[in-house]
């Protein structure tokens, strides 16, 4: 498969003689020359024409997701996404600001597609708040992150509940 393109079929040209138009292509990472024509009629038989070779670079990637943690939980999934033909792997890592600790459900990824959970508990000597939660992956060149939001009460507080709590 090679790249799809696309631009608008037609432009009206104001009275300052230009236009901007965005042209959207996607496909396999690669580097393209794309070839972009315009055609203006000129009431006779020669139209005016003009053409413009572009590079058009498409790069591999991926993306990393988080959910809001749901109420009173001590977990949120994660989703890892490649783009553009990426095939990873990745290595993950997982930090909280203090009084927090996490584990995550695999520590590398082979895609096309992968998802997975982190999984977070406080100290009951850690006080409640909300603590941040960061997710990164990393193929040596690219680096992606994800962060989510953790409610933490710990257990014997009068809440008359415990654990992690989560809201995004």
């Amino acid at each position: 498969m090679g790249l799809a393109c696309s631009l608008p079929s037609s432009v009206n040209i104001g009275g300052n003689g230009s236009q901007n138009v965005t042209l959207s292509c996607s496909g396999p990472a690669g580097n393209y020359t794309v070839t972009v024509a315009g055609t203006i009629p000129t009431g006779n038989s020669h139209p005016l024409s003009h053409s413009v070779n572009v590079t058009y670079v498409v790069l591999q990637d991926f993306s990393i997701t988080l959910t809001s943690p749901p109420p009173n939980s001590d977990y949120s999934y994660l989703t890892e996404t490649a783009f553009n033909g990426f095939t990873g792997p990745i290595s993950l890592s997982v930090a909280a600001t203090g009084g927090l600790y996490c584990v995550i459900s695999s520590a590398g990824v082979t895609f096309p597609y992968q998802a997975g959970f982190i999984l977070c508990r406080g100290l009951t000597t850690s006080p409640s708040g909300d603590y941040t939660v960061t997710v990164t992956g990393t193929d040596g060149a690219i680096s992606r992150s994800a962060i989510v939001i953790f409610s933490f009460i710990p257990l014997g507080s009068g809440s008359g509940g415990g654990g992690s709590g989560g809201r995004g």
